[in-house]
């Protein structure tokens, strides 16, 4: 398996040439250019500051380990599900599956 951010800094090594005089082919570079900024926000670790503190679930992570669903309580100012962590990070949770397996 490709490793994620390896493909964005391939992405955006393709995207940062020169696009040609054909419609098509700028065409295609805007799609690079908008999969390369997908895929480096589904894998690029965040600052905790810049982390969701609406009860949103995502994965954060503390240095010593990454946990998954953990969100921000604003009434007790603290992160919920990650063992007492003090996160330094974190990643949105990816999208559920389309089958949910009959949930």
């Amino acid at each position: 398996m490709t490793d994620p951010m390896e493909l964005v800094e391939r992405l955006e090594k393709i995207t940062a040439k020169p696009a040609g005089p054909g419609g098509i082919i700028r065409a295609k570079k805007r799609d690079l250019i908008e999969a390369a900024a997908c895929i480096r926000e589904l894998v690029e670790w965040r600052p905790i500051e810049t982390a969701p503190l609406d009860r949103t679930e995502v994965v954060v992570m503390d240095g010593l380990g990454v946990y998954g669903g953990a969100w921000f309580h604003p009434r007790e100012a603290e992160w919920i599900d990650c063992g007492g962590c003090v996160p330094t990070h974190w990643l949105p949770l990816p999208p559920p599956p389309a089958d949910r397996g009959g949930v």
